[in-house]
């Protein structure tokens, strides 16, 4: 099963094929938009992954910013749920790559989730990553997350 789901400019879905939750970031990130991102991924966290690891693609080719708002939500409010995840971003500017990579420091030190995160130029480079740390940890693990 996958799906899509639109909230405000952005899009938030799951790829059942790879197993990776997927957002395409349009715009400024908003309190709000991030309230829906960990709504949403906290519902796939529970309907796929089972206590296994999220792995997550975030491509930010036309973010156009993350409010103080939203970075503080996603700080406290963020990994309450994974135990572990893998994030990698892709695309977007120096500065933005910079403000997403703060936020997932944030999120890990404010939570008890484990975060993996990394940012790549481009959606192949990001995809390969994410595939190969989802091999590496289930090579490592006995069990496998829903798919």
């Amino acid at each position: 099963m996958s799906e899509k789901k639109k909230f405000g400019r952005h899009e938030i879905g799951y790829e059942a094929d790879t197993g990776f939750v997927s957002i395409v970031l349009n715009g400024t990130l908003g309190e709000s938009d991030a309230a829906e991102i960990i709504s949403t991924t906290t519902t796939y966290e529970q309907t796929f992954y089972l206590g296994q690891p999220t792995f997550m693609i975030v491509d930010t080719r036309k973010a156009g910013g993350v409010t103080s708002e939203a970075r503080k939500y996603m700080a406290s409010s963020g990994g309450q749920n994974a135990n572990q995840a893998f994030v990698v971003i892709f695309g977007g500017s120096f500065a933005i790559r910079t403000m997403m990579n703060l936020v997932f420091k944030a999120v890990e030190f404010a939570s008890s989730t484990k975060l993996t995160a990394a940012a790549l130029s481009t959606e192949a480079e990001a995809r390969t990553w994410l595939s190969d740390q989802k091999r590496a940890f289930l090579a490592r693990s006995p069990a496998t997350p829903r798919a």
